[in-house]
Formats: C-alpha cells, sequence, structure tokens
C-alpha cells in the first residue's frame, strides 16, 4: 500500500503503487526522478495538463533520460472516468509497449467533441486501430477501478485532477513549470 513518509524539509510520500499493480514508465526506468500524475480521463484540466506542459516535460527531462513519467487513472468525473481507467489497468498490464501512445492518445481525443468519447464504441475502435485482444483488454482488471482512485486518494490526500508529485513531493501547482522544474533533481 501507499504510505507517508516524514522529512525534515517537507512532507514526502512514497510513490509505491497497490500492490502488484501494473507499472509503466515513460523514459529511462532508471532516472534519478520519478514523476506520478494523477488523472481522470474526463477531466478537462488533465488534458489541459497534458496538452500545455507535458510536451516541455518531456522534452527537458523524460526524453534526456532525467525523469521517468507514470500514470495513475482515477475514476471522478463520470461514467466514462470509469471505463477508461478500468481500460488503463489492462492496458498497462497486456500492452505495456503501447501504453503512452495509447493513453496519450485517449487524453487528446478527450477534446474532439465529434467522437462519442468514452463509450464503448469508442474503446472499441479504440483497441481495433492498435490491433489488441479485445476479450483480454476488455476483461475484469485486478483492481476495482474506484476503489484504487479511493486508495490513492487517502494516501497521496489527493483532492483535485490533475494531481503530480515529483520524487514523493506533491506539487502545489501542477501548472507551473518553475515549481515542476525545481522538483526535479
Amino acid at each position: 500500500m501507499i504510505a507517508v513518509i516524514q522529512s525534515n524539509k517537507s512532507s514526502k510520500v512514497n510513490m509505491e503503487p497497490v500492490e502488484e499493480q501494473s507499472l509503466i514508465y515513460h523514459g529511462d526506468p532508471e532516472a534519478d526522478n520519478e514523476m506520478l500524475f494523477l488523472f481522470d480521463y474526463a477531466c478537462y484540466w488533465c488534458a489541459l495538463w497534458m496538452n500545455d506542459i507535458y510536451p516541455t516535460i518531456e522534452s527537458k527531462y523524460i526524453d534526456p533520460g532525467e525523469v521517468k513519467f507514470r500514470t495513475q487513472a482515477m475514476v471522478y468525473v463520470n461514467d466514462a472516468s470509469l471505463r477508461l481507467a478500468d481500460l488503463d489497468q489492462n492496458i498497462k498490464k497486456y500492452a505495456e509497449d503501447q501504453y503512452h501512445q495509447i493513453f496519450q492518445e485517449i487524453i487528446a481525443d478527450s477534446q474532439n467533441e465529434d467522437l462519442e468519447w468514452g463509450s464503448d464504441q469508442y474503446i472499441s475502435d479504440l483497441l481495433n486501430n492498435y490491433q489488441l485482444d479485445q476479450d483480454l483488454i476488455l476483461s475484469e482488471p485486478d483492481f476495482y477501478s474506484i476503489k484504487l482512485s479511493r486508495a490513492y486518494t487517502s494516501a497521496l490526500g489527493v483532492e483535485v485532477v490533475p494531481t503530480l508529485y515529483i520524487n514523493g513531493v506533491k506539487v502545489e501547482d501542477p501548472f507551473n513549470l518553475d515549481e515542476i522544474e525545481a522538483l526535479i533533481k
């Protein structure tokens, strides 16, 4: 389980996932810095963060190998949140090499009003596009996504999404690049 670790400088959290939860990193898994992005697929602000902040982080820190980036889908907004959080777990487990690309596509598609985004048909089409086994990917995930969200909410003190942690320290304003950069070693 996730546990809070007290530090003399600031309150840090142990960002380890719930036991046996699949971990997928974007970037060098041996990087000195770890960034955890907690989000809801149906959250407008999460998509905005991915569009406005993430490209800078990716080019300056992830691609050069300074930061390993991982995500945790939460369930806060609506039914699509739950469907996509379940999908997220299974893609991490069964299609880890494609996870980051699929994650980014779902986030980008969330802003497209012409799609039936988040619906069962949207998910089916997405899986077909990536040539993934629908029965496998749409099977019951290992963890009930709402319970998983509650575990992270409780352990990490998540009040809103997007929430960002760097090396166990919560970023007060995830849209503030100066604050993000100050927490990267």
